[in-house]
C-alpha cells in the first residue's frame, strides 16, 4: 500500500504547474514595480510640458 502511495504521479503534474504559474506571477509583478518607476517619471515629463505649454 505504501509503496502503490509513494509511487503515484497523478498530483505531480498539478504541483509542476503551479510551480511555474507561481514563478511566472512573480516575474510579471516584479517587472511591473521596476516599470512603474519609469512610467511615472515620463508622465510627470509630459505633464510639465502640456502645463508648460498651455501657460499654467
Amino acid at each position: 500500500m505504501f509503496l502503490k502511495f509513494f509511487s503515484d504521479e497523478n498530483g505531480a503534474t498539478a504541483i509542476e504547474y503551479a510551480l511555474i504559474a507561481s514563478v511566472t506571477s512573480i516575474v510579471i509583478i516584479a517587472a511591473l514595480i521596476l516599470i512603474n518607476e519609469n512610467l511615472t517619471g515620463m508622465y510627470e515629463t509630459v505633464r510639465d510640458a502640456v502645463s508648460g505649454a498651455l501657460g499654467r
